[in-house]
């Protein structure tokens, strides 16, 4: 960035040395001023004036001292005059210029800021590459991803990102993920009450796991589930007190989330009858 006195510099405009300037500090205002207006006026200053140009070669022409007196005195006032012109609109000029900097600086600066609502593709990387990495380890839910991630301390924004484009690349499908977390509940003779807060844990939808959950009752398998534990318990207690058999029974069911009305359906039918 430019500063004034390079500025000045390279404008080829010259403060006398015996004269200090002093640069103000820029007011509010100071970037209406124009720089060509502030640049013309300091060229036009530093041009002799045609009453100076007339003085000098009248003292110039005149031989006797006490004609040139006058001459001189006017002409003094006159480069004084002109100085202190001079020396004000350079200010004005090093202000200006010095305004403009200050200004090109504070945008400059601005555009180095994070715009608000704008996600960093750095942090959006670093969280994919932990989101795939927890899915090379096994299958999750987007509820279930989100959560891990955010226990790794990402920013929420970042993950829902993330997860957005996971699925639009099919890396994540909720749907098919609850439908074999439905499938490996039922392969463990649970019920539909165990299997709901199965999906719910491992952060399926709740509306989806509630559809899979009807779906699966109105098909029976949870009733074919209960069944198939009952025969478990048989084998395991074959040779017991039938009550303590039934009772066996009773309890396994209930771990498993089985609703009591199927458990003792299943248990008159199967134990009664042992």
């Amino acid at each position: 960035m430019i500063t004034a006195d390079e500025f000045l510099a390279s404008h080829k405009i010259i403060i006398p040395e015996s004269q200090s300037v002093e640069r103000q500090s820029a007011e509010d205002g100071c970037g209406e001023r124009s720089v060509e207006r502030s640049l013309d006026d300091s060229l036009d200053s530093s041009v002799e004036s045609p009453a100076h140009s007339a003085d000098k070669s009248g003292s110039q022409s005149t031989g006797s001292t006490e004609d040139a007196r006058p001459l001189d005195d006017h002409r003094g006032t006159q480069t004084f005059n002109t100085s202190r012109t001079h020396d004000r609109k350079v200010t004005d000029l090093r202000d200006a210029v010095a305004c403009i900097t200050d200004k090109d600086e504070a945008h400059a600066g601005k555009d180095t800021e994070a715009v608000p609502g704008e996600l960093s593709e750095s942090d959006v990387d670093t969280c994919r590459e932990a989101a795939l990495r927890l899915l090379d380890a096994a299958p999750r839910s987007s509820g279930g991803l989100k959560q891990r991630l955010i226990d790794k301390e990402f920013d929420e924004a970042v993950i829902d990102e993330v997860i957005s484009r996971l699925q639009r690349v099919l890396l994540i499908n909720d749907e098919a993920y609850a439908e074999s977390a439905v499938r490996y509940c039922l392969s463990r003779n649970m019920g539909a009450r165990y299997t709901e807060r199965e999906l719910l844990r491992k952060g399926v939808d709740r509306t989806l796991t509630r559809r899979l959950i009807a779906e699966s009752t109105e098909a029976g398998q949870f009733v074919d589930a209960a069944y198939e534990l009952g025969r478990t318990v048989l084998r395991k207690t074959q040779g017991m007190d039938p009550i303590k058999r039934k009772r066996r029974f009773w309890s396994a069911g209930g771990r498993k989330g089985h609703a009591p009305d199927i458990i003792r359906q299943v248990a008159n039918e199967l134990f009664d009858n042992a």
